[in-house]
C-alpha cells in the first residue's frame, strides 16, 4: 500500500543542519514522518552542506516548473514562507501540478497603512531609535521607511499578495492578528466570495516542549532571540530592563540564551557581584536544553519591537510560562497570549514600563495566579508539532473543516 506523501518547502537556501529541523519547515517534515506520511523538506538550491537523504534541492527552474512539482507525485505540500509576490511563480506552479498546497505564513501581517496606523508608525520609529547614529539619520530612515512601506504595501504587495492566495487549498496562520490582516485584504480585492480558505492553526514547535511537573517552576525569567539583531530583538532594551527587574528582585534568577551581542561582556560585568550570581549568559544552545529551563521557568521576556511569533514564546507557553512584551499590534503573539489570560504587557515602550509589567507577572507567580498545567494544556493543541499537522491536514483534506475546533478556541 502507497504511503500518503506529504512533503514541505521553504524557498530559500537554508542549511538543513540540526537547528533547521527544530523548526519551522524542518520540524514539520520529521513531524509528518512520525505521523507515518512520507516526507522529504524541499529547499532552494544551492546546499550550503551535505544534505540528509530527506532533504531535495530544486534550483528557481525546478521550483518555477509545473512538470517538476507533478513528477515528485505528491498528495501535499506544506510551504512554509510569507506569501510574497516573489515567490508567486512557485506557487503557481504547484497549483499547476495539480498538487494540494497548504501555506504557512509569519504571524503578523498587520499590512500597514490600511490597519494599526499609529502602532506601525511607532515600530518603525523603534527599529531607528537605538541604531548607533545621530538623530537627524534617524528621522532621515524613518520617513524613509514609511514611504517604502506605503508605496509597497498600496501599490504592490496587497494586491500581489491576494494573487498568491488564491494558489493556495488552504491558508494557515499563526495568529488571530494574521487571519484578520489577511481576510481583509482578500476582502478588500476578492469581496467576500475571495476564494481563500483561511483558517488559525498557532505555532509549531517540537514535542518535547511540553511542561514537565518533574521540573519545579523557580522564580525564574527567561530571554532567548538573536541578540545581535538591534533593530528587532533589541538586546539594549533587554539589558536595562533585565538590571531594572534584578535590582527590585535580588532573589530573581535570569537566563540569556541565543546568538550574544558584543555589549553583553562589559554590561555583565559592570553589575554588582550579587547580580551577577543570578543571571546567566548561555549563548547558542541545543533546543532540548533551552526547554529544559523554559520548564523551570515563570516568565519569559521579550524587548522585541515587532514580530510576528516568536517561536521561543510559544514554546514557553507550551512549557507553562507566561510572558512579557510591548503590547502592540506588532507583536501579535504576546496579544494572543494577553488574550488567553497568558501575558502581562508593558503598557509603553519604557524601562519603567517593562519593569512594572515582569513586577506584575512575578507577583502574580508568587500568588499562584498562573497555573503551569493549566497554560500548557492550553497550547499545546496549538503549539504540539503531531496535533498541529493532524489539525491542519484534516482542514486540508476534508470539506468539513475536523480538526479546526481544537486550534481555534481561544
Amino acid at each position: 500500500m502507497r504511503m500518503i506523501k506529504w512533503y514541505t518547502f521553504a524557498p530559500r537556501a537554508f542549511e538543513a543542519n540540526e537547528s533547521f529541523f527544530w523548526r519551522d519547515s524542518g520540524l514539520l517534515c520529521r513531524g509528518l514522518q512520525t505521523l507515518g506520511y512520507e516526507s522529504k523538506v524541499i529547499l532552494a538550491a544551492p546546499a550550503p552542506t551535505n544534505d540528509p537523504s530527506d532533504v531535495i534541492r530544486g534550483d528557481l527552474r525546478d521550483l518555477e516548473s509545473s512538470e517538476w512539482w507533478r513528477s515528485l507525485g505528491l498528495d501535499g505540500v506544506i510551504m512554509v514562507a510569507w506569501g510574497m509576490g516573489r515567490d508567486t511563480p512557485i506557487v503557481r506552479a504547484i497549483a499547476e501540478s495539480g498538487t494540494r498546497l497548504i501555506l504557512h505564513i509569519d504571524g503578523s501581517n498587520v499590512h500597514f497603512p490600511f490597519y494599526h496606523r499609529r502602532d506601525t508608525l511607532k515600530t518603525i520609529w523603534r527599529y531607528q531609535h537605538d541604531m548607533p547614529y545621530g538623530i537627524v539619520r534617524k528621522y532621515f530612515k524613518f520617513l524613509h521607511q514609511v514611504a517604502k512601506d506605503v508605496g509597497y504595501t498600496v501599490l504592490k504587495n496587497s494586491f500581489g499578495k491576494y494573487r498568491h492566495l488564491r494558489y493556495t487549498n488552504l491558508l494557515s496562520c499563526q495568529t488571530p492578528t494574521s487571519v484578520q490582516g489577511n481576510l481583509r485584504i482578500c476582502e478588500l480585492f476578492g469581496g467576500k466570495d475571495h476564494g481563500v480558505k483561511v483558517r488559525l492553526f498557532g505555532y509549531p514547535i517540537a514535542s518535547s516542549c511540553e511542561w514537565d511537573e518533574k521540573f519545579k517552576k523557580e522564580k525564574r525569567i527567561i530571554a532567548i532571540g538573536r541578540w545581535n539583531d538591534l533593530r528587532q530583538k533589541r538586546p539594549f532594551v533587554l539589558m536595562a530592563v533585565l538590571q531594572g527587574i534584578a535590582r527590585k528582585h535580588p532573589d530573581l534568577k535570569i537566563d540569556i540564551f541565543g546568538t550574544e551581542n558584543e555589549a553583553f561582556k562589559p554590561w555583565f560585568n559592570s553589575l554588582d557581584i550579587a547580580l551577577q550570581r543570578n543571571i546567566t549568559i548561555h549563548g547558542v544552545q541545543p533546543g532540548a536544553r533551552v526547554a529544559e529551563v523554559l520548564m523551570r521557568s515563570q516568565i519569559s521576556f521579550f524587548p522585541s519591537s515587532g514580530e510576528g511569533g516568536p517561536q521561543a514564546m510559544f514554546e514557553g507557553l507550551a512549557c507553562g510560562v507566561t510572558t512579557v512584551s510591548l503590547d502592540s499590534p506588532q507583536l501579535p503573539g504576546a496579544r494572543w497570549a494577553a488574550d488567553a489570560g497568558h501575558a502581562d504587557l508593558a503598557d509603553s515602550d519604557t524601562t519603567d514600563s517593562f519593569v512594572d509589567a515582569l513586577d506584575r507577572a512575578l507577583q502574580k507567580w508568587e500568588r499562584g495566579e498562573y497555573c503551569p498545567r493549566q497554560i500548557s494544556e492550553f497550547w499545546l493543541p496549538k503549539t504540539r508539532v503531531d496535533l498541529f499537522l493532524k489539525a491542519m491536514l484534516a482542514s486540508a483534506t476534508e470539506d468539513v473543516d475536523q480538526g479546526c475546533s481544537v486550534v481555534r478556541s481561544a
